[in-house]
């Protein structure tokens, strides 16, 4: 299994010329500074050691260590860390595969204000894994990270609207939340908000806006909304389909992009 660690942008201490000196990053830091500052006790070169040893990073990969080092860490309290351990429990990398712990560690990071944690135990309550299944957990936990701002968050609140899972059904909310993570860049938040407009559903119908925004969400990469793209095109005139391209022209280059 691919295993990915997602990148934070971090404040630590770093060794320069054999002495103690600030920096805003260890990454550029060689091995053995790491390592020299990790022993030393601070966390935030623990989780750079831990993160070079998942991936190998100028150092043979293990994981089991990788999750000492994150266990380091999430002791002196980094919410980054404890994410991240819940992370290698979920995917059974360095340690068994437990998903009760997964979702405690989740649960620790997500108390301090982690948004990625905050989504991944949304995502346990509302399957039931390492939790008793709970789609009002999920709602809470999706909306926490989503008010942080987190795009996948965003929409995974919206679908919770739509379908009117763990929370009363509302597509004028689930059009809220799936136009913030479109407007975040998120390809899948582009892709349900363009359905909606096709619809009518929780927004006036438009298709031109639908068009636009399957054009954006198909562009970033979303394949479903290729199809949503051809069939909302078959309803419109050439002037409208130029009005929309013009308008997913302007989108794409509003909002920064991504999967």
């Amino acid at each position: 299994m691919r295993k990915t660690l997602l990148a934070v942008s971090l404040c630590s201490l770093c060794f320069s010329a054999g002495s103690l000196a600030f920096t805003k990053d260890w990454s550029a830091s060689s091995v053995k500074a790491v390592t020299q500052g990790a022993k030393q006790g601070d966390l935030f070169a623990q989780i750079e050691l831990g993160d070079r040893y998942a991936v190998g990073n100028g150092i043979k990969e293990d994981d089991k260590i990788a999750v000492e080092w994150y266990f380091k860490a999430a002791e002196q309290g980094s919410e980054t860390a404890m994410y991240k351990l819940g992370m290698m429990y979920d995917n059974g990398h360095g340690v068994h595969y437990d998903a009760k712990e997964a979702a405690s560690w989740f649960e620790k990071a997500s108390n301090i204000g982690h948004d990625q944690a905050q989504y991944y135990l949304a995502g346990m309550y509302k399957w039931g894994r390492g939790v008793p299944k709970s789609n009002a957990k999920a709602v809470e936990y999706y909306r926490l990270a989503a008010e942080r701002g987190y795009d996948v968050a965003q929409n995974s609140l919206g679908v919770m609207y739509a379908k009117g899972l763990g929370i009363e059904q509302n597509d004028i909310e689930a059009v809220n939340w799936y136009r913030k993570a479109a407007e975040n860049g998120y390809a899948y938040g582009q892709r349900n908000l363009a359905f909606k407009y096709s619809l009518g559903e929780g927004v006036e119908l438009n298709n031109v806006q639908a068009l636009a925004w399957a054009s954006v969400a198909a562009t970033n990469g979303y394949q479903s909304a290729e199809n949503l793209r051809d069939e909302i095109t078959t309803k419109l005139s050439n002037e409208e389909i130029d009005e929309a391209n013009l308008l997913a022209k302007q989108y794409l280059a509003a909002y920064s992009s991504h999967k």
